[in-house]
């Protein structure tokens, strides 16, 4: 009977810990998606941009017609990068 009673226990530990590991790791994500949710409800306002220079956002498309690009699907594809 004591060999019994010592596995019974050990297996009662091993679910008690495991119960634990799975409420923590269900709390953890309840704190995340609250946080996350949370954040998201928040209107942030960036501060105008002050000084003489324009901010903005501008796309280059540079072809070197130089220089044919030999890892190219198509033969004779000129090299390109986008900036």
């Amino acid at each position: 009977m004591d060999a019994r009673n010592r596995l019974w226990r050990l297996v009662r530990r091993v679910l008690t810990l495991f119960a634990a590991l799975v409420f923590c790791v269900v709390l953890a994500v309840g704190v995340l998606l609250g946080s996350l949710w949370l954040e998201h409800s928040f209107w942030i306002e960036l501060p105008k941009p002050t000084g003489p220079f324009a901010v903005s956002r501008v796309v280059f498309d540079w072809v070197d017609i130089k220089t044919s690009d030999d890892l190219a699907p198509v033969p004779g594809t000129r090299r390109e990068l986008l900036v």
